[in-house]
């Protein structure tokens, strides 16, 4: 008389064919989670660049701020060599131009220098009760090329080209100019 101990072939293959596919969803997931992961570190990033514009003409209060910072630009924008006000007395426009280049620099994708894809900025200063000019209205657009596309089929992009898989942010800022 025989006695079963232990596993049949069948039980085995049975088994390992469970194995298996459990495995194979974890990998799939893992594959969710690095796409998702990414997607978060961009918006991160432009959420990031948004805040330090805000912040950046916040602290350079002038009356022309709709002048001098009215402006677009993208990743693939040179940016050009001009005079730093790091430890430097700067008027209210240099200020700006230093400002606008350093943007340009922490929005390039490449030599690891930045983390947004093919981006592009718009910053819309406009005045809220004309023709007063101390009360003033920021919006700052921040747009992306994300890697897939968008689920929303409203994706309607304002700065930047309209694709599928174009993302943006945009940030509204109330700022009161003392004069």
């Amino acid at each position: 008389m025989f006695s079963n101990h232990g596993f049949t072939l069948l039980e085995s293959l049975i088994a390992f064919a469970v194995l298996t596919i459990g495995l194979l969803g974890t990998i799939s997931l893992q594959g969710f989670a690095k796409h998702a992961s990414f997607d978060a570190l961009q918006r991160s990033s432009a959420l990031a660049v948004a805040q330090d514009i805000i912040e950046r003409i916040n602290a350079n209060p002038s009356n022309q701020i709709i002048n001098i910072y009215r402006t677009s630009f993208s990743s693939s924008t040179q940016a050009k060599a001009i005079q730093s006000c790091i430890n430097t007395q700067c008027n209210s426009q240099q200020i700006a131009a230093f400002d606008i280049e350093q943007w340009k620099k922490s929005i390039k994708a490449t030599e690891f220098t930045g983390s947004l894809s093919d981006a592009e900025v718009c910053i819309l200063p406009t005045l809220i009760n004309p023709p007063a000019t101390d009360q003033i209205n920021i919006k700052v657009i921040v747009s992306w090329q994300g890697r897939a596309q968008a689920k929303s089929q409203n994706n309607k992009v304002s700065c930047g080209i309209n694709i599928k898989n174009r993302r943006q942010i945009t940030l509204n800022n109330y700022l009161l100019v003392r004069q």
